[in-house]
């Protein structure tokens, strides 16, 4: 018999819509999809979601998210840590895990669930359980960024997007890797420059 508790993943179709679930049999055949993620020790189930205030850490019996449709469990082996070290632990995760940090991209009850598995000493969820969201993430932290540079340029940092931030950033992007200052005016390229260094990060 295998020592400590065993610790198992509990894997979700995000939301249950039939549409997503069909998709994500499809998706899970090429290692992707859309996921809620949440990790079952001791009879409960832990996981993660965003809130206004305080912890976003929550639990529930094990497989009996509301919010999603059960898929599948995933064994995970066993902790050796003791019961009182696991209560310790996860106070400590739901002291870190706030509830309006949550980024549905970066920073989701998918990572949520790797930080708890790393915690109890086993390893991470299988790739595909964060797959999609890490590409999207690739791609829309780009963008995101790319947006701020361009409300920085018409000097408004904290307002809300405005046609031509995205071009205003990339051009800024062009400026920056000729060596002008962002104060300096548009010279010709500087939107293809920038284009270019953003491509290549």
């Amino acid at each position: 018999m295998a020592a400590g508790i065993p610790v198992t993943l509990n894997i979700y179709d995000v939301s249950g819509h039939p549409i997503l679930k069909n998709a994500n049999k499809l998706f899970r055949a090429v290692g992707a999809g859309a996921y809620h993620a949440a990790v079952e020790i001791n009879g409960e189930e832990w996981s993660y979601g965003g809130c206004d205030e305080g912890t976003g850490v929550f639990t529930c019996s094990p497989r009996q998210c509301e919010a999603h449709s059960f898929r599948e469990s995933i064994p995970m082996g066993h902790t050796v840590l003791t019961k009182e070290e696991i209560d310790a632990a996860l106070e400590s995760l739901s002291d870190s895990w706030r509830g309006p940090d949550y980024d549905i991209l970066r920073h989701n009850c998918c990572h949520y669930s790797n930080d708890m598995l790393r915690v109890l000493g086993l390893p991470s969820a299988p790739t595909w359980v964060t797959r999609s969201a890490d590409h999207a993430a690739k791609v829309v932290t780009p963008v995101e960024e790319t947006i701020a540079e361009g409300k920085m340029s018409r000097g408004a940092e904290d307002d809300g997007y405005k046609f031509g931030d995205i071009s205003r950033g990339i051009v800024a992007s062009g400026k920056a890797s000729r060596g002008a200052a962002a104060e300096e005016g548009y010279k010709f390229g500087d939107f293809t420059r920038g284009f270019i260094s953003k491509l290549t990060g």
